[in-house]
């Protein structure tokens, strides 16, 4: 449990303090809606991508509050373009949450803890080449219907394609973890920076206009980054 590993570290690093708490966790329930899908499997996937945060922060928090004013220190969720975006089902339920999590404790660690110096940042990744929708499946249950869908040839489909056409290597998100997070002390750490610009201003297009999110500067956006992935 998330006790033990507090524990775990102070052991392991013989520390009482940290200054770095990355709550790097997601799972996806590519094939399970939010009408019709096993409200278990739904269950569990607000359980790993939200509660699991909650857990972790409050946890790790008496470390990060060890060190003085004088030493940065730094809270990374990872929530997803999908905390933007809608589309992805429950997973961008909760990836929403994520991203409204970050703003909550950024604001409580302001109001409450004043003398301290605690930057909250949201990493926002498009796709990234990692097993993530098939090792969910697994997590969930939900193996065979992992299997008929990759069986429909879902990446020679227009979905696949994006995902193929779009999708970047975990080394460049650690980087851009690193320079925008890190460095720059972004409260939002984006790595498809076209998309992630269009995505926010269909976002706030919508919701200045009191509208469904048409999604016109996303495709748009998209196509041209899978245009680029073929030059």
């Amino acid at each position: 449990d998330v006790k033990s590993l507090v524990q775990s570290v102070k052991t392991t690093f013989d520390t009482n303090s940290i200054q770095l708490l990355f709550n790097n966790v997601g799972i996806s329930a590519v094939t399970n809606t939010v009408l019709s899908g096993d409200i278990n499997s739904l269950k569990k996937v607000m359980d790993i991508n939200v509660w699991s945060m909650i857990y972790g922060t409050r946890a790790f928090l008496p470390l990060l509050l060890k060190n003085p004013k004088t030493k940065q220190c730094y809270i990374i969720n990872t929530g997803s373009i999908a905390s933007i975006e809608t589309g992805f089902g429950m997973y961008s339920i909760t990836k929403h949450a994520v991203i409204a999590f970050s703003e909550t404790i950024r604001e409580e660690l302001k109001r409450y803890y004043q003398r301290k110096n605690i930057l909250v940042s949201t990493l926002v990744p498009g796709f990234v080449d990692t097993n993530i929708r098939k090792t969910s499946s697994e997590s969930l249950g939900m193996k065979k219907e992992w299997n008929n869908f990759v069986e429909t040839d879902i990446w020679k489909n227009k979905t696949g394609k994006m995902i193929m056409n779009t999708q970047i290597n975990v080394n460049k998100v650690a980087n851009l973890v690193y320079e925008l997070g890190i460095k720059q002390k972004k409260c939002v750490i984006p790595t498809h920076f076209e998309w992630h610009e269009a995505v926010v201003k269909d976002r706030f297009n919508a919701l200045l206009n009191c509208e469904a999110d048409k999604k016109l500067n996303m495709r748009k956006a998209i196509r041209k980054s899978m245009a680029q992935s073929k030059l």
